[in-house]
């Protein structure tokens, strides 16, 4: 029976001994981008000025809009999870030309405008969650040929006296987008796939292609369908200027990020994914873009993690 007992024994302690220890909560990442944030107590977030409703630069010189506004929401985190006093955030305007490069060399922290995810922009930098579903639109003059809109909408003809083929109309026409956006690779595909010899002209920003439109420069721009709409609405030519109802792409836009830097990049991912199921975000998006449809709720239900 003794025997039996000090068997017993030795195979419970062997069983402790074998056991694992109580699993602890892992540590988070190692971030250098939270520890030049902490050592400085400054965080640089980038924006585009002439990309209202995401970013812009208001009447006042500041940052303002949509994503401005996501980003604000992760510097609280931000100065929250580092147990900062005091966070000085420096808003540092940018081109879509130096955009991507401001985030990999560290000039800026995060961009915060309307830049779609895409796997050839990953090569330089990481993306957050999604943060709006955008895409492609085309602004044209109100006065432009019926047929051009009905071509870009795919409609069929409304006058039995138009006798040329769309794609002699469309060559007739100028095009622009800006350089660096995702209108430029798929606009020198479809003009590539369809044979056209269309006239394209590239500019570097939404005001200087709004421009081109409003002074015939150019027939159409094609650029984000949500930064056109809103630049008609409080362009002080945007009487004269229409967005057609048609999506050329869809898109996933999201926030740029340091490469390789997992730590800020679940800090940022996480901030989202509480604010979008919240009554704060709901008003924020309202207040930029009007009530949401049911395919931006089923957006942002699927761009948001459980915790």
């Amino acid at each position: 029976m003794q025997r039996r007992i000090t068997i017993a024994a030795c195979a419970i302690a062997c069983l402790a001994i074998a056991s694992p220890a109580p699993a602890q909560k892992a540590a988070a990442p190692a971030s250098p981008t939270l520890a030049r944030i902490k050592q400085s107590g400054k965080i640089r977030f980038g924006y585009q000025p002439d990309a209202r409703p995401f970013s812009y630069r208001d009447q006042s010189g500041n940052a303002a809009g949509f994503t401005v506004a996501l980003c604000q929401k992760i510097g609280d985190a931000v100065k929250a999870q580092l147990g900062l006093q005091t966070l000085t955030v420096e808003w540092v305007p940018l081109g879509a030309a130096d955009r991507f490069d401001a985030v990999r060399t560290g000039k800026v922290d995060a961009f915060c405008a309307a830049d779609t995810d895409t796997w050839s922009r990953r090569e330089a930098v990481d993306f957050s969650f999604p943060v709006f579903p955008g895409g492609i639109g085309a602004l044209l003059r109100k006065d432009a040929p019926d047929r051009l809109s009905e071509v870009l909408n795919q409609k069929p003809p409304s006058s039995p006296t138009w006798r040329a083929s769309a794609g002699q109309l469309l060559q007739t026409q100028t095009f622009t987008f800006i350089k660096g956006t995702t209108a430029e690779p798929w606009l020198a595909g479809k003009l590539h796939d369809f044979k056209l010899a269309t006239k394209t002209t590239p500019v570097t920003g939404y005001d200087e292609g709004i421009t081109a439109v409003v002074k015939r420069g150019a027939g159409v721009f094609f650029a984000d369908r949500a930064i056109l709409l809103d630049a008609i609405a409080h362009n002080p030519s945007g009487k004269d200027l229409e967005v057609l109802d048609r999506y050329f792409t869809y898109e996933a836009f999201a926030l740029p990020l340091p490469k390789g830097d997992d730590g800020f990049t679940t800090l940022v991912n996480h901030t989202l994914s509480r604010l979008y199921p919240t009554p704060e975000f709901r008003a924020l998006y309202v207040q930029w873009f009007g009530e949401p449809d049911a395919t931006a709720l089923s957006f942002y239900r699927w761009s948001t993690r459980p915790e």
